[in-house]
């Protein structure tokens, strides 16, 4: 019988037969169970969210779009246009109650601490949580709130998880709704009431202007002029020397680059070439770095005019490239032109892109309306700012306007004229039916020469303007319109009305313009805004051949004649008129005298 040799590694091979296997085995649950655990965590994390995805408080928005409303009747609407791939949507209200005693989530309790001293919260909290694609437009519409008066001062403002970023909008009062457009989701979205800041004034520097003694402790930024576009980016002119009580005044100093001279000439192909050439562009945005470093400017003021419309993204690309170069802390202010009025609350703003131009400047300049019928309760003017407001936050914009008048001709654009050119066109003393010579105790009507029969002086109290309308002949219709510390106070008005940045005052330091102008925006600065009447007024004095004063009369300038009895003694006497701002004698202006003989009897 064979005998098998026993193997002598048998007993080992048994020991670890019997030792490895429950820990293979054991690892192999192991690995099975990491391999579904990353399976689930996958399906749970992003980008997948399944559980977010599943969760019946969203809802899904498909490539048919989709609307959503919250209980609070908070609204959010996704065209199909809108939509490239679906999505899941939810909303959550937090009343305001809640929301600013702070009982929030954590992530959010810095939002309610972080709300600005002149924005008070007027809604709930809003706030809008994705799962999946961005979609590329989405529209608000959120209710007004209660109690939420004036409603030309609401806005929508979004916190980011870093700040309160203002929303553009339209207020809708006979929807009760505030309506806004985006090309993005915000994370939230609330109704704010806002309130004033203190005011800023931007004014106009030419070389040869002095600054008045009541300005050189004020707080202003000086725009000085002379500086313009040229061919190829560059740029033309020299920046003016400034004089001493500026470069060490409390001043914030910007020049003014345009495209247009004194004499209203407007070279539009300058920037229009510019904007479709890349080099030029990139030329131009480099010069007015290298000017405001050179210079150690605060910033710079574009007024460019005349754009094409269809250059509009140009534009906007070309304020993209400028905003990115400018150095840290250096403003950049763009002065847009009027926008064209479709319907009550439509506008066409051509070239200029308010909402992009608001997003990357830091001031917007806002042209007023020249027609004084825009200024009535709820005209042009207002419509145009509850317009203007819901393209760039309010914060940043000023309203230009000059201190001289205008003169309008039939089928002319308007022309600026200097105070006393203005006055001038009413005429010097002249009297009724031409004679010169009179009799004792006769009466006798003084009027002004530059206003004949037909002629009108009128006073418009809601645009605070006077008019001086002169009768039609071959060339047309002649109207002036004075500007006056009545008519600029009452542009002051608008800024108070939509608590706006400020004003941009040109030509404020001219001395040929009403002299109470800049009283009126130096108690502007000082926070004492009130209306202001318009008391510009003739003085009529009669002086007899020894100069002595026998007869005064200060008439308002809508009724600019003088009923005058000649006195009993004979002689010459010296008829004068002159013009006050303030029916101050003796802040006149003399307009005129004439002699007229009282023949004795």
């Amino acid at each position: 019988m064979m005998r098998y040799r026993e193997n002598p590694y048998q007993t080992k091979i048994e020991y670890f037969q019997s030792g490895i296997w429950p820990w293979l085995i054991l690892g192999g649950l192991l690995l099975a169970a990491l391999f579904i655990a990353l399976i689930v965590a996958a399906l749970l994390l992003p980008p997948l969210s399944l559980l977010s995805r599943l969760d019946p408080s969203y809802t899904a928005v498909d490539l048919g779009g989709n609307t959503l409303r919250d209980s609070d009747g908070m609204q959010m609407t996704f065209l199909p246009e809108d939509v490239d791939r679906p999505f899941r949507v939810k909303i959550t209200s937090v009343p305001r109650n809640l929301f600013l005693e702070g009982a929030v989530a954590d992530n959010l309790l810095n939002a309610a601490s972080s709300i600005p001293a002149h924005l008070v919260m007027k809604s709930p909290f809003y706030q809008i949580q994705r799962r999946g694609a961005a979609p590329k437009r989405v529209t608000l519409a959120v209710p007004i709130p209660n109690e939420a008066e004036p409603y030309r001062t609401l806005d929508l403002y979004s916190w980011n998880g870093e700040g309160w970023v203002w929303l553009p909008s339209r207020v809708i009062p006979a929807e009760g709704i505030i309506e806004s457009h985006l090309d993005y989701l915000p994370d939230s979205v609330v109704v704010m009431q806002t309130h004033a800041l203190n005011p800023n004034v931007a004014a106009t520097y030419l070389p040869e202007q002095v600054l008045p003694d009541n300005y050189r402790d004020a707080t202003l930024e000086i725009n000085p002029q002379g500086l313009y576009l040229e061919a190829e980016g560059l740029i033309a002119g020299t920046p003016p020397i400034l004089s001493s009580d500026l470069l060490n005044g409390a001043f914030v100093i910007m020049p003014t680059l345009r495209n247009w001279s004194d004499d209203g000439s407007v070279r539009a192909d300058l920037i229009d070439n510019l904007l479709i050439d890349d080099t030029a562009r990139q030329r131009h945005v480099a010069t007015i770095v290298g000017l405001i470093q050179q210079n150690a400017y605060g910033g710079v003021e574009l007024d460019y005019r005349g754009i094409a419309a269809d250059l509009r993204p140009e534009f906007t690309t070309f304020l993209e490239e400028l905003r990115a170069a400018l150095p840290a802390g250096k403003r950049l202010v763009v002065r847009v032109e009027l926008p064209h009025q479709l319907s009550g609350d439509t506008w066409d703003s051509g070239a200029y892109d308010w909402q992009a131009i608001g997003r990357l400047a830091d001031v917007v300049k806002v042209p007023t309306l020249a027609d004084p019928k825009a200024y009535a309760q709820d005209g042009q003017m207002a419509a145009m700012l509850d317009w203007a407001v819901g393209q760039v936050s309010r914060y940043k914009l000023q309203l230009v306007f000059s201190t001289r008048s205008l003169e309008q001709l039939t089928d002319q654009p308007p022309r600026e004229l200097g105070y006393q050119e203005a006055l001038a066109a009413l005429g010097t003393v002249a009297v009724g039916g031409g004679a010169t010579t009179a009799g004792p105790n006769q009466p006798l009507e003084l009027t002004l020469s530059g206003l004949p029969a037909g002629a009108k002086v009128q006073f418009d109290v809601d645009s605070g303007l006077y008019s001086f309308a002169f009768p039609p002949d071959a060339a047309g219709q002649r109207v002036i319109y004075l500007e006056n510390a009545a008519s600029v106070a009452r542009k002051l008005q608008f800024v108070a009305q939509y608590n706006l940045r400020g004003v941009a005052v040109q030509n404020l330091f001219d001395a040929d313009s009403d002299p109470q102008i800049r009283d009126v925006i130096r108690r502007f600065l000082d926070l004492a805004l009130s209306p202001v009447e318009g008391q510009h007024a003739l003085v009529w004095h009669v002086k007899n051949q020894e100069g002595g004063l026998i007869d005064e009369q200060i008439v308002d300038l809508t009724s600019p004649t003088f009923q005058w009895t000649t006195p009993a003694a004979a002689g010459t006497y010296q008829i004068i008129a002159s013009i006050s701002p303030n029916r101050n004698p003796a802040e006149a202006m003399p307009l005129g005298t004439i002699s007229v003989v009282v023949n004795a009897p």
